[in-house]
């Protein structure tokens, strides 16, 4: 109704004037209109424009009632919506004052707290509803709060209703009167516990992996790009003969230890360095009077120059022992990868590059083998993307296939690269890999998923593979793509008993035993990817 007043204005302004020329007309006739038009002197002059005046008059003070109500009506409705957005933020607000107590709290607030709005705001002061151990933290932050203005990511504790507490963190303003007193503030508050259990979990996986890289029964040293040494275990530190990692940190690590070996430590260094792959050596320590394997890996930046490398020494003086040292220290090494947290880049990268480095140590096992593991998983990759699978699938995939031959690590090389034909017991050995690999990754939580993938990727589709003569559908989808690229890459790479075959013949050999070896379908996408 309100609205309408000042259309009704304007109506009633017009409805004014045309009352006055029907009044003109009914007494004068034309001739009363004329003085309208024609006034004869100054008084009937005034007396016209006035009249004339009237509707414009009124016409202006309508339009400005209407603005005024529909100035307040948008005010409102804007008012509305801001009240919506505040009551449904999805950080909770509140406001105290000087003696802190809860002035106004927002829905969202009074959902983290399980508060009802009655019960809380006017009565509860915020300081009777913060922890013990952060009340002497908050007052401090309170003060600083009433002289600065402002006070950021403010960590504390607020007590619910169910007397449990929540961990939060603040952004805060000062609000004053004009005389500079502080009146009370206006508050965000964000719920920090899965943050902060994130952080927690965090430091413990770090605690975690320091104590298992101290206790690891392997020397481990970390070398930077000028062998100057940044980090040592505790076995290492022994083995060197020094009292502590101090003593020997920022050192030319082949200075430390130039007097343990039969011959000088930077050989192993420039041989590393003049053929970018890993190398093992067997090495005597004069001092202990014991033998050692010695495993140096470079670790590259993304440029593909040396940044680091990671040495290992292996006590081997006791053959019997070796095998238990091996386990021992492979399960230290589990323990890191299933410790490790997937929500946080640094340790998934952290994961990505262990996984690579223990496919780079299987493959470097031999010239013949070299980015196998990593040709592997690019084909794999090819055919499932040419299959249309998500990314989590691939990325799965592209894992499984970067270990599939991890179950070889435990068999000699002079097995693995025999030129001539395999004994009964050696074929046996070589069939235990895809076993012996699948327990390997089976005991880290997060390579869980892709232990069957890896046990199953050398069956047939015929039935007549290993290591349990699984065939069609009953072989793992993932597997049967991985026995594909696997083949592929052996067949287009030189092996020491029979030459490399090429693009072309390897697609033919495919081809040739798709529905026996492998499942025809996957042949053609890969040969699809490939073309």
């Amino acid at each position: 109704m309100k609205s309408r007043l000042g259309y009704l204005i304007i109506i009633l302004g017009w409805v004014s004037f045309a009352s006055v020329l029907a009044y003109e007309y009914s007494h004068y006739g034309f001739g009363g209109l004329n003085r309208f038009i024609y006034p004869r002197d100054f008084y009937e002059f005034i007396s016209t424009l006035q009249i004339a005046v009237l509707p414009l008059l009124f016409t202006v003070i309508g339009s400005i009632i209407n603005g005024r109500f529909k100035l307040l009506e948008n005010l409102r409705e804007a008012e509305g919506n801001y009240r919506d957005l505040y009551e449904n933020a999805p950080v909770g607000y509140h406001s105290i004052g000087a003696d802190t107590t809860v002035l106004e709290v927002n829905n969202t607030w009074l959902q983290m707290f399980g508060f009802r709005r009655e019960d809380i705001v006017g009565k509860v002061r915020l300081i009777d509803l913060v922890s013990d151990k952060y009340r002497e933290s908050f007052l401090s932050a309170f003060q600083s709060l009433k002289n600065k203005g402002t006070l950021e990511n403010f960590s504390y504790e607020i007590r619910k209703s169910d007397n449990t507490y929540l961990p939060v963190i603040v952004n805060t303003r000062a609000i004053y009167n004009d005389k500079g007193i502080f009146l009370k503030n206006q508050t965000a508050v964000k719920d920090n516990s899965i943050p902060l259990a994130y952080e927690n979990a965090l430091k413990d996986s770090a605690r975690e992996w320091r104590d298992t890289f101290d206790t690891m029964p392997d020397g481990i040293v970390l070398l930077d790009k000028d062998v100057i040494i940044r980090k040592m275990n505790k076995c290492m530190v022994n083995t060197l003969g020094v009292s502590s990692f101090k003593e020997v940190i920022g050192k030319k690590y082949f200075e430390v230890i130039y007097n343990e070996l039969e011959f000088p430590a930077d050989h192993l260094i420039k041989e590393v360095m003049e053929r970018l792959t890993p190398i093992s050596r067997e090495v005597f320590n004069k001092r202990l009077n014991r033998h050692f394997l010695v495993n140096i890996t470079p670790i590259f930046d993304e440029q593909g120059e040396i940044q680091y490398f990671v040495q290992t020494m292996t006590d081997i003086s006791d053959i019997k022992d070796r095998e238990a040292k091996l386990k021992e220290s492979r399960t230290a090494f589990y323990n890191i990868l299933k410790d490790v947290d997937l929500a946080y880049k640094e340790l998934k990268e952290l994961q990505d590059g262990l996984i690579l480095a223990l496919a780079k140590a299987v493959d470097a096992k031999s010239p013949w083998t070299k980015n196998h593991s990593e040709l592997v998983s690019r084909y794999s990759v090819m055919i499932g993307k040419e299959l249309g699978l998500s990314v989590k699938e691939i990325d799965t995939l592209r894992v499984a296939a970067i270990l599939h031959d991890i179950g070889k690590i435990g068999i000699y090389d002079s097995i693995l690269y025999k030129p001539g034909i395999l004994t009964i017991d050696e074929y046996s050995l070589i069939k235990m890999h895809p076993e012996r690999g699948a327990e390997i990754v089976n005991h880290i939580r997060q390579l869980e998923g892709i232990a069957t993938i890896m046990k199953y990727h050398h069956e047939r589709f015929d039935g007549s593979g290993y290591p349990e003569g699984l065939m069609g559908d009953q072989i793992p989808f993932f597997s049967r793509i991985i026995a594909v690229a696997d083949a592929y890459e052996a067949m287009t790479s030189d092996r020491p008993y029979r030459p490399v075959l090429g693009k072309e013949l390897a697609m033919e050999e495919l081809n040739r035993y798709a529905g026996s070896q492998f499942d025809p379908d996957l042949v053609k996408a890969f040969i699809k990817s490939l073309t």
